[in-house]
């Protein structure tokens, strides 16, 4: 039996912690790679204006132009 887990075996819920986690490489693997695929913050669709148009933004002006994509965060 693995050290961490040898020391909670009998209260898992209460006794195993976050650093406890890390010592678990592949778990760390598995979580990043959840992350990777399925981000935190989600995104829109890819948009696409059907005439050229331009966004004022304080002194900025954005152009977007007809039918090229753009993404929205959320």
């Amino acid at each position: 039996m693995v050290p961490v887990v040898a020391s909670v075996k009998d209260n898992l819920l209460d006794g195993f912690t976050y650093e406890m986690a890390t010592e678990f490489t592949y778990l760390q693997y598995v979580y990043n790679e959840s992350l990777r695929i399925e981000p935190p913050a989600s995104i829109s669709g890819s948009q696409a204006f059907s005439e050229d148009t331009k966004i004022s933004m304080g002194d900025q002006k954005v152009l977007f132009a007809k039918d090229e994509p753009f993404l929205m965060n959320f």
